[in-house]
This record gives C-alpha cells, structure tokens and sequence, in this order.
C-alpha cells in the first residue's frame, strides 16, 4: 500500500494492490485517517512528519500493538524552499521484510520534487549538476534556477548538499559560486552543450540546461515571437522595441557573445530577454 498525505500526517489518497485490502495495511490506513505521532503514536509516517527525513518503522516498533504487523517506509517531499509539503508512505505486512523499500520510496519523492521545481521555475533558466557526468538524466542531479540576472532564485534539495559549505543559495550570485562566470556559459548552456565548472571550494561537477525546454525549443520560442517583447518589457514602448531588438539580433547571430558585440550590451543583458 502506498500513502500520499499531507505536512501533517492527514491520508489524502491511498493506492492498495488487491491482496493489501483486506489486511490490516488496508483496513488501517486509509483517506481521511492522521498518522501525527501525538495520536497514533510511533508509526512511519507520523515519524517522517516529526524529524523530516526518510523513515522506516516495522513491527514491534511501533507505539500500538495493533500496528505491530505493519512495516512502514515514509518519505518527505520537499518543496523549492526546503519546507516539507507531504509524505509518501509505503506500508506492507511486517513479515515480508522489504528491505528495499525505502529506496524506492525516495525514489518516488525525489521525482515528485524534481518535477514541483521544473514545474515552480519554467519560465527560468533551469541547470541540473552533478559530480558524475552521466548521472545528470537522473534524480540524484542538483537543479538550480537562475534569472537573467544570473541569480539563483530557487534550488533543490540535491544542490543544497553539494553546495554545502559555500554560500546561502537563495538569491546568491553564480558568480559568488562558481569560478566560470555566468555570461561567460550561457551561450553553451543554451545551446545544450554539458560543460565541467568549478566551485569555489575547488570541487568540479558536469552542468547542463536542464530539458524543461525540448532541445532547439528555446529558439523555436524566439523564432515564433521575434517581432515581439518578452514578457518584462511589454509595459512601455521603449522597453519592447529595445527587446525586440535584441532578440532579433540573437536570432540573427544564434550567439549570445555575437550579439553582445554587435548591440554594444553585456552577455547577462542578452540573455536576460531570452528566458
């Protein structure tokens, strides 16, 4: 049985295989049941809820000996800001001993938050990062957003880890982070080139646009509206004729550097009309 509730314990949707239904798995945790510690007591879900990190909570360990045949392996989901915003828990008789359990459970909420950051930062230049270069398709991938400022403005729970010990993220400078500047990457980021970059702290990962955009997408995007401003500059009239100039001249060169040179305007100001 595997349960969604919400940042407090509350069973909002259940899915059960058909063995699981008559069981005490199926017959306790169920829609509209709260798992919070200070009612059920020592239970996995409750657990995740407490202390915020993956849970496991089998047999005998839990508070009430009418839980006593249940396993449970919970997981919170955590959003682009670090609070907790719901659990996944998967629950099964005791006896099976699944051990493996939990790792798909932290599978599972680990896609559920890729997809909550790609969803929250679309409209943003999104990069996903990691030491290895071929684990960047996968979950383990640290995400940051980055505005045409070249700020950080949202990262994922990933990026925080390996990032650890360098500078707050949130709305920190790429700059401040890594040794590569920002505009010095972002026509190759653009162009879905992976690149290696260093941090300051002198370790190295492989960084690539994150596919939120199919590839050539983001010009297909500029392509379809070149006689027209991004969004930002629709408000004055000199705000949309400069963007639909620089525009024009990025499709025109298809290089963010090209451009730069020819409108006499800095790479971050070329980009930052783009996304």
């Amino acid at each position: 049985m595997v349960a969604f509730s919400d940042n407090e314990g509350l069973v909002l949707d259940t899915i059960y295989d058909k063995s699981c239904l008559q069981t005490d798995v199926g017959k306790s945790v169920i829609p509209g049941s709260i798992w919070a510690e200070k009612i059920c007591g020592t239970n996995g879900l409750g657990l995740a809820v407490e202390i915020q990190k993956p849970t496991i909570v089998s047999g005998k360990e839990h508070f009430f000996t009418d839980l006593e045949k249940l396993s449970c392996f919970a997981s919170p989901i955590t959003n682009f800001d670090g609070k907790i915003i719901g659990i996944i828990d998967a629950s099964t008789d005791a006896r099976s001993r699944e051990q493996h359990t939990l790792a798909l459970v932290n599978l599972a909420t680990r896609s559920i938050e890729t997809k909550l950051f790609i969803n929250k930062f679309s409209n943003e230049l999104i990069l996903s990062f990691h030491p290895r270069q071929e684990y960047l398709s996968t979950t383990s991938v640290g995400l940051l957003a980055i505005n045409g400022d070249g700020l950080i403005i949202g990262s994922n729970t990933n990026a925080k880890i390996m990032l650890h010990g360098l500078v707050d993220l949130k709305n920190q400078n790429f700059n401040n982070i890594f040794t590569s500047s920002f505009s010095s990457i972002a026509s190759d980021l653009l162009n879905n080139k992976v690149l290696k970059i260093a941090d300051y702290l002198g370790s190295s990962v492989f960084v690539i646009k994150n596919q939120n955009l199919k590839p050539n997408q983001t010009n297909e995007l500029i392509t379809k509206n070149k006689t027209y401003a991004c969004n930002s500059c629709k408000d004055t009239k000199i705000k949309r004729e400069k963007c639909i100039l620089i525009r024009s001249t990025f499709l025109e060169t298809n290089n963010i550097s090209v451009a730069s040179r020819k409108l006499g305007v800095s790479r971050t100001t070329i980009y930052k009309h783009l996304v």
